[in-house]
């Protein structure tokens, strides 16, 4: 109706919406991203800002495809288009302009450049909480939690994963809701706190089911149960689950993620089955480092050589584990990650040497 009337800015509108039924609630990311290229094209073929600004939230499933110098691309133009105006085009996003910031940060963060895109989460967060965006302050707490667990600091992720939650609960959002039980349980299986990771993920699930949304987190909920299941004795539950969240990602197109689920396969492969698991721990690491150099997932890259390290030692090749030590302690320093760095460093005092770690 929208197409045949001419009416472009339904026509964006329904197609904006649309592509998030078709991500959060179905789980559809590549269609999804298709469905938002439309609609972002569209926007943009017109003079109406405002109207590029409420369809900007469609970059998310590009992101989570792997696409994301063409989800930065489209927060890069929303923030030239809002000119420092945090209401324009709001409404299917709650002050746009903030959440362009605190979702430019998230793919900084992806990038390894965990400084500047925490900077620019927390600058998104501000905006948003000065204009009683309350949703988008939620989601800038999220993004934060995934800041704290890539520098290795378990207790400020488990504060902003809590912050997210009381976000949530106060505006009662479903989606919110479902996300932020979900990293709940992710901080908590960092803590080490195995029962309250599996309570919090189920939480979360509960959630999702009963209300059809959060489709992105189910990748997510099976790697933090896997690892709880480690945690609590199970590994062949472990090693099952981690398998079925690494297909899934496979499945769904979910390359950014797909990193660090192959990662975690690899982790726990190497708990629980050790080098007799060589080939396979072997190829979900190759299959996570060629992941992060295509899609740019550069903060990846020193978790990788700790989990080969981990292998090399297991294996006998101390040579090796050495070699991809340095290459991972050289890594978490270069991105910022100083919670891991300060774990290697603590157990291989060798690695600290001058000038390696920043002033």
């Amino acid at each position: 109706m929208a197409t045949r009337s001419e009416d472009v800015v339904s026509q964006v509108l329904l197609l904006t919406v649309y592509a998030n039924v078709r991500s959060i609630a179905e789980g559809d990311f590549p269609g999804a991203a298709e469905i938002g290229r439309r609609a972002i094209a569209l926007a943009e073929s017109t003079a109406d800002r405002a109207l590029y600004l409420m369809a900007s939230g469609v970059q998310y499933p590009l992101f989570l495809l792997g696409a994301l110098d063409e989800s930065e691309a489209i927060l890069d133009r929303a923030i030239e288009l809002a000119d420092g105006d945090p209401k324009l085009g709001d409404g299917i996003i709650a002050c746009p302009l903030a959440y362009a910031y605190i979702f430019k940060g998230g793919i900084q963060l992806n990038r390894g450049r965990l400084e500047h895109g925490g900077a620019l989460i927390e600058r998104g967060m501000e905006l948003a909480a000065e204009h009683d965006a309350l949703e988008t302050v939620g989601w800038g707490h999220l993004w934060m939690v995934f800041h704290a667990q890539f520098c290795g600091t378990p207790e400020a992720s488990e504060a902003h994963a809590r912050q997210a939650l009381a976000f949530a609960e106060r505006i009662g959002d479903a989606f919110s809701r479902a996300w932020s039980w979900d990293r709940v349980g992710g901080a908590l299986c960092e803590l080490g706190d195995w029962r309250g990771a599996i309570e919090a993920v189920e939480r979360s699930r509960a959630i999702g089911s009963e209300h059809r949304t959060a489709a992105d987190t189910m990748s997510w909920h099976l790697s933090t149960l896997g690892q709880a299941h480690l945690g609590l004795g199970d590994g062949a539950r472990a090693v099952a689950l981690l398998r079925e969240a690494e297909q899934l990602t496979r499945r769904r197109g979910e390359r950014t993620y797909a990193v660090t689920a192959n990662v975690l396969l690899a982790r726990v492969l190497l708990a629980v089955e050790g080098p007799a698991a060589h080939t396979e721990i072997r190829a979900a690491l190759e299959r996570a480092r060629t992941l992060a150099e295509d899609v740019g997932v550069g903060v990846m890259m020193a978790s990788i050589h700790r989990e080969a390290a981990e292998l090399a030692r297991l294996s006998g090749d101390a040579e090796g584990h050495l070699h991809e030590l340095r290459e991972a302690h050289r890594g978490f320093i270069a991105t910022g990650a100083t919670g891991y760095a300060r774990r290697i460093e603590a157990e291989w005092p060798e690695l600290a040497v001058h000038g390696q770690r920043p002033a």
